[in-house]
């Protein structure tokens, strides 16, 4: 990945500095400077002496390099993308174990993009809406399903609230908590690293869950 990106801005820019580089990959500069080092050794790029420093060209060989780190990155998207969808569908699956088939997602970003897309076309559970706090968000749809401030959550009367948010699950969590006194409705976290069995309301309690393989729970009741 770090290959890729960084033959990407020298094949864009020619005359950019090893600091600006590293600022673009997220390296520092003497890591930038290791990888120019080994891509000038391979054969992959030549640099040539300027007024203000060097600037680096990609030979033929770099172009064939970069070339082929595009093709892989794009099929390790691939593959990233249907193990996303299978561990969805399992996660969704075991929630319908639980007795919860109508659920509201709480997140229009990009993981609740990836969920929608891997429940498109499948019955697993019904995706009522998709419950963002964002202003510019609501009123659109995603996937097809329209993106609603959480006041609506009460008239919907989902069986959960799945947040999709993997960075803002907490602060979502406590909105809910202060959202009229708090909602009693089931919490779940798509990503949460434990589970809290007990803290689903009886009726789905009681529900063996699915053998749904490394998929984890994580659940809060309000």
């Amino acid at each position: 990945m770090r290959e890729l990106q960084l033959l990407e801005a020298l094949a864009e820019r020619s005359e950019v500095s090893q600091s600006a580089l590293a600022g673009l990959v997220g390296l520092t500069p003497a890591r930038v400077n290791a990888y120019v080092q080994r891509f000038v050794t391979d054969g992959y790029v030549v640099t040539a002496q300027r007024s203000r420093g060097v600037s680096y060209h990609l030979t033929p060989a770099g172009q064939h390099a970069l070339a082929f780190h595009r093709v892989s990155y794009r099929a390790e998207l691939v593959a990233l993308t249907r193990a996303a969808r299978s561990t969805f569908r399992l996660f969704f699956s075991e929630l319908r174990s639980r007795g919860i088939f109508r659920v509201v997602l709480y997140g229009a970003g990009e993981t609740g993009e990836v969920v929608l897309d891997a429940l498109a076309d499948s019955e697993v559970v019904t995706v009522l809406a998709v419950i963002d706090d964002d202003v510019r968000k609501q009123g659109r749809t995603c996937h097809g399903r329209p993106i609603r401030h959480r006041a609506v959550i009460p008239q919907l009367a989902p069986d959960a609230i799945v947040i999709t948010s993997i960075t803002a699950a907490a602060e979502i969590r406590e909105r809910l908590r202060l959202t009229d006194g708090g909602l009693d409705i089931p919490i779940v976290t798509i990503a949460g690293p434990e589970t809290e069995p007990g803290s689903f309301p009886a009726a789905v309690r009681d529900v063996p869950p699915a053998a749904a393989g490394d998929v984890a729970l994580a659940h809060d009741h309000p």
